[in-house]
């Protein structure tokens, strides 16, 4: 029928082929056995099988064009869109599926602040041995975290571990308040003069939003709240510095001295208001850049705490 020409035969036998795969399945089933070509070159194969195979290959080429269609579109650079167009990625990740899951922190983190919370709250004593058991029911935890959590206060100075006994709250004594406020407070001046030079302009507007949620907590007399913000802008202002040493040796320090400048503004009022002031000339002279003046004030402030802190040991 289609003479001697291979490719016509080809073809030919192709279009049959197609139109037998695409019957319903119930009639290809009953009649497919019976399809051959004129010269014979189906007649060994089944009908079904043939079918078969071919619905497969029908199926491999569908997925593998599907497969280049999905590769071959790309998202343009957010910067090439229209302001008003949202770039999002092609596809999703398996921890942005479960965001819950991927933000999840480890156990002990949480029994980690609840700790430092009630040692800088003086709610566990300087001296004072940690029982277990005791916190492990107060928490609500296994012993597992809460030792993690008990490894790092020891590393930050808050814990003594006790071979074979447990774990105590560490109790500074005077001379080791003193040699941790002379190195903070030349780690503090160092700190301001840095950020002078490199602070940007939204650290300092937020540094400036934590001053006045803390000015508003010292009207209310909400002393954790405001000694939490005293603290953030303190760090803020060493961040600003761009040392990474600096700012490590600063948090190692200031987590020794917490409990100790938590409790003199606890118990001295004037000093409260005093450290208010004292913290708006701060906050102007790093808005105004002033290295040298802000280095100063940074060091006179820890050395008024210090006083304040030596009076109340």
């Amino acid at each position: 029928m289609c003479g001697s020409n291979p490719a016509k035969r080809v073809a030919h036998y192709l279009l049959r082929l197609e139109s037998i795969s695409s019957l319903p399945c119930h009639f290809s089933r009953r009649f497919a056995f019976g399809v051959t070509s004129d010269d014979g070159v189906l007649d060994g194969f089944s009908g079904r099988h043939y079918l078969y195979r071919t619905r497969r290959a029908k199926l491999s080429s569908f997925r593998k064009a599907m497969i280049r269609q999905h590769s071959s579109q790309t998202i343009p650079p957010a910067d090439s869109l229209p302001s008003d167009i949202i770039a999002f990625p092609a596809e999703v990740d398996e921890v942005d599926k479960h965001p819950s899951r991927a933000s999840a922190k480890p156990l002990h983190h949480g029994v980690l602040a609840i700790l430092r919370d009630l040692i800088i709250h003086n709610e566990l004593a300087p001296g004072k041995r940690l029982n277990e058991r005791v916190l492990c029911e107060r928490l609500k935890v296994s012993r597992t975290p809460l030792r993690e959590a008990l490894k790092v206060l020891s590393h930050e100075g808050l814990v003594e571990l006790l071979p074979n006994r447990g774990a105590r709250v560490v109790k500074l004594t005077p001379e080791d308040v003193r040699h941790l406020f002379e190195i903070l407070g030349a780690l503090e001046s160092l700190a301001g003069r840095l950020a002078c030079q490199h602070i940007t302009e939204a650290e300092m507007c937020e540094i400036k939003a934590v001053h006045y949620h803390m000015q508003a907590q010292f009207i209310r007399c909400d002393l954790p709240d405001y000694f939490r913000d005293n603290q953030e802008i303190h760090k803020r202002i060493v961040a600003a510095a761009r040392n990474p040493v600096l700012i490590t040796m600063y948090e190692n320090l200031n987590c020794r001295l917490l409990r100790a400048r938590y409790l003199a503004s606890q118990t001295d009022r004037d000093r409260w208001a005093t450290a208010m002031r004292e913290h708006e000339l701060i906050i102007d002279a790093l808005s105004r850049r002033c290295a040298d003046e802000l280095a100063e004030l940074l060091q006179q402030h820890l050395n008024h705490k210090y006083e304040a802190v030596c009076r109340h040991l």
